[in-house]
């Protein structure tokens, strides 16, 4: 069933762009290989694994949405469709803790153009 309200992806999708360009930093980067024992000698730890903003995305998300996937959140960054169903978007929004971009005028809330409202 398709969401008779959405946003415009381009609007999502400059909220989250700000979200990622800002945390991209925060989370470890990929070591290549296993860090140091602090005792000489020891074994080494277990290699340090990326973890990447949209993977944040990902495991923060509702449990209503837990099955989206990576490719949802890079075909909102490319663009690839005009809207964006609203509860898809909240629960992005949500998970970067930026839900205020739906009441503060960031992103419009708008009918889907793909859902025929018939006068009674």
């Amino acid at each position: 069933m398709k969401d008779p309200l959405v946003v415009r992806t381009d609007e999502l999708a400059q909220v989250v762009e700000v979200w990622v360009a800002k945390h991209r930093g925060r989370f470890l980067p990929h070591s290549g290989g296993n860090r140091p024992g602090f005792n000489y000698g020891a074994k080494a730890e277990l290699a340090i694994e990326a973890y990447s903003p949209y993977r944040y995305i990902l495991d923060n998300l509702p449990e209503t949405h837990r099955t989206m996937n990576e490719r949802t959140i890079y075909r909102i960054l490319s663009r690839e469709s005009k809207h964006t169903h609203l509860s898809n978007a909240d629960a992005i929004l949500s998970a970067i803790e930026e839900t205020g971009a739906l009441s503060d005028g960031r992103i419009e809330v708008i009918h889907n153009p793909a859902v025929k409202v018939i006068d009674p």
